[in-house]
């Protein structure tokens, strides 16, 4: 393979198992007043042979003491699931919509987004497992977090609406502490903590 580009090796290959390294010309952007510029850097590729037959490229600096060819597939797939995670973070659950420049107030909402994001996704983890297995479909997280996000909002609707006559002061009473002179313990948090003005 010594000296054919990347495509002319694995034209015909047959082998199960591919780890080869690979000199790739980059491009590295200009910075600081740098041009930008091409540079060759050898990385490492790999390719393993799906069950369907095709052969799955990975390109890694990992050497093989850090990462053995056989085991790429399953790193590779918990970084795409670590991936699909903030993807659905950040567009599912308003995480790159931070409406405010207060640090303590971005980082509650960064950690509400977080935990949506979890909540939602060890849900569909459990709903996976649940459901029937079919070869010919995948649950797209993306689909997902949309169809959770409108249940979320079902059961606001229910809560506040499951007695049209209840006004929302009315509700606000009713699931309140009615205790009004009770001091708060250590673990309750005020309002100003939280939200400082």
């Amino acid at each position: 393979m010594v000296g054919k580009s990347l495509q002319d090796a694995l034209r015909g290959i047959k082998r199960q198992v591919l780890d080869v390294n690979v000199v790739f010309r980059c491009r590295v952007r200009g910075y600081g007043g740098l041009l930008s510029r091409k540079v060759d850097h050898e990385f490492r590729v790999i390719g393993q042979r799906r069950p369907d037959g095709e052969l799955a490229l990975y390109v890694t600096n990992a050497p093989p003491q850090m990462l053995s060819a056989e085991a790429v597939w399953d790193v590779y797939r918990l970084r795409w699931e670590a991936e699909t995670f903030f993807k659905t973070a950040k567009s599912g659950c308003a995480l790159n919509e931070l409406p405010s420049k207060n640090r303590r107030r971005v980082e509650a909402l960064v950690y509400a987004a977080l935990i949506r994001a979890h909540i939602a996704m060890t849900a569909r983890c459990r709903f996976v497992r649940r459901a029937p297995q079919t070869t010919d479909r995948w649950l797209s997280p993306g689909q997902w977090i949309r169809w959770w996000n409108r249940q979320l909002h079902t059961i606001l609707e229910l809560v506040l609406g499951a007695d049209a006559h209840m006004s929302e002061r009315q509700l606000w009473r009713l699931l309140s502490d009615p205790n009004v002179k009770r001091v708060p313990t250590r673990q309750t948090f005020e309002a100003a903590e939280l939200w400082p003005v």
